[in-house]
């Protein structure tokens, strides 16, 4: 499992933040420049975790510019591209197709072998996800790499993109690692360590460079599966909660799941049904009762879990713990 690392200014003297800021970013994301506005004490937080191979951060800052010009490029190894997702604040970037401007729910991605500029007048919230170029040139599609930067709507809005949303929603969720715990781990969709999330991003990315809609439908449907194996114990578990977790509509959500011939609500019971089975046959249960089964696999109704049961497999969930007694 990952570990999040968390670094601040805000307890270090004034003439100092600059430099360690820019070491530290050096370190855990992209060696850049940094300057504030008005010679103003800058107050900034990042937190960090590696995802396999990939880099990612939640950053939040007061007004300062930032740059990466030809030397940071040429003294560092770094290659691939820069996805940052804009939370709050309005902010530029410039590189040398022209200036973008970015507002909160816009997603820019860019060629860090690129020098680049921006800046955030009001200060900035935004999650970062840096991508080797290895992982990149594996993805294909129509990759920024070499050229000008890329820039999406993740938001909320109908127009937005289903894939941007989902890669934001993974990524905000990654950064709080203990949700990626899984109470069981023997679940096929459990998310189970930070690395495990890398072929998730990547084949949200490649839908987003390539453009491919059921490509797109796919990573949604990937992303929903994780989210239901982190809750599956929960019975107040919904469609509704997973498509707000992972970013996108209910609609969207069962479109992904159609395409395969199923619907979200059909795996969460299926999923539950799977774990309720392996548990009553368990020989290491502690749980006493089928009641306490059922309210430990998420199911809010003791008849209403003997009811599936018996017709997903055949036989009483009580039948089958009294066969495990007897074989003890």
């Amino acid at each position: 499992m990952g570990v999040v690392e968390h670094f601040t200014t805000r307890d270090v003297r004034s003439a100092s933040r600059v430099a360690l800021w820019e070491q530290h970013n050096a370190r855990a994301l992209l060696s850049l420049q940094c300057r504030t506005l008005d010679d103003e004490p800058l107050d900034a937080s990042e937190a960090n975790v590696d995802l396999g191979s990939l880099s990612c951060a939640r950053v939040t800052a007061t007004p300062h510019v930032i740059e990466r010009t030809a030397r940071e490029i040429s003294a560092t190894e770094t290659e691939g591209l820069a996805l940052y997702f804009t939370l709050r604040g309005e902010s530029f970037f410039y590189q040398r197709d022209g200036v973008h401007v970015l507002r909160p729910g816009t997603l820019l991605i860019c060629d860090v072998n690129q020098p680049f500029r921006r800046g955030f007048a009001g200060g900035l919230e935004e999650l970062v996800l840096r991508v080797p170029r290895r992982l990149v040139d594996h993805i294909g599609g129509d990759s920024p790499l070499g050229r000008g930067p890329v820039t999406m709507d993740f938001s909320s809005r109908p127009t937005a993109r289903t894939a941007a949303r989902t890669l934001a929603a993974l990524v905000s969720a990654a950064m709080e690692l203990p949700s990626l715990d899984v109470a069981d781990q023997r679940s096929p969709h459990a998310l189970g360590t930070a690395a495990d999330v890398e072929p998730r991003v990547v084949d949200l990315l490649r839908s987003i460079l390539s453009n491919d809609d059921l490509r797109g439908l796919a990573a949604v449907r990937s992303a929903a599966h994780s989210a239901l194996g982190r809750r599956l114990r929960d019975p107040g578990l919904s469609v509704r909660h997973i498509a707000d977790e992972i970013g996108v509509s209910e609609r969207q959500l069962s479109r992904a799941f159609a395409e395969s011939g199923t619907g979200p609500a059909r795996v969460l019971l299926d999923l539950r049904l799977e774990l309720a089975d392996r548990t009553l046959r368990d020989p290491a249960s502690t749980l006493a009762s089928v009641g306490e089964v059922a309210a430990a696999c998420g199911f809010s109704s003791h008849s209403h879990f003997t009811r599936v049961y018996r017709d997903r497999f055949g036989v009483t969930p009580a039948r089958v713990r009294a066969t495990r007694a007897n074989e003890r």
